[in-house]
């Protein structure tokens, strides 16, 4: 199994460095990072371990998201050549909403 990185989620991951970096310092940027990156590597031993995600239902691609911390992570599985190929395609900040 093979996790392969999209431009989008590179830069994706590049903007959330950016973001700590800037408010809470390398070593924070640098955790954050590391940690969407960890937590995403759980893919190779268990690819559907991600949610469907409804809202890109219709487009059929069997898009599916992982929660890494306060992030969520995009991915879509192929298969090509015999070889199951997973496309972290973005990540997104998971934004919930309590009610007082």
């Amino acid at each position: 199994m093979q996790i392969l990185w999209t431009e989008i989620a590179i830069k994706s991951l590049n903007n959330i460095f950016y973001f700590y970096d800037k408010f809470a310092g390398k070593k924070v940027a640098k955790s954050m990072v590391t940690n969407i990156i960890n937590c995403s590597k759980t893919l190779k031993k268990h690819p559907f371990s991600g949610i469907e995600e409804p809202a890109l239902a219709e487009l059929n691609q069997g898009h599916r998201f992982l929660i890494c911390g306060y992030y969520k992570v995009f991915y879509i599985m192929k298969v090509k050549k015999y070889l199951l190929q997973t496309y972290l395609i973005h990540v997104k900040i998971q934004i919930i909403h309590l009610k007082s």
